[in-house]
């Protein structure tokens, strides 16, 4: 095929059916759960588990500890959200 990324080959024959799509419905990314570890928080908000780290060592982001386990409570992703508009309109 032309359209192919270089050396990448590529499986399909001529004439053969195309893989079935997945229709999954995305989800809304929100939780019932009051505490989220890390990971999962970060999941939410779209950043990596690295810098959802360094945003608790900033303090921008508040959380937790339960034993030796972080844990970042829900409404603390809330509270990061608004704080990041304030500052991005703060700014313009």
């Amino acid at each position: 095929m032309k359209n192919a990324a270089p050396g990448i080959a590529c499986q399909l024959r001529p004439g053969a059916a195309l893989p079935e799509r997945s229709t999954t419905i995305m989800q809304p990314t929100t939780t019932d759960k009051k505490l989220l570890r890390v990971e999962e928080a970060a999941k939410l908000l779209g950043i990596g588990r690295t810098r959802a780290f360094e945003l608790i060592k900033e303090g921008r982001l508040r959380s937790v500890k339960l034993g030796k386990t972080r844990l970042v409570p829900a409404k603390a992703l809330d509270e990061l959200v608004e704080l990041l508009l304030s500052e991005s309109t703060d700014a313009a």
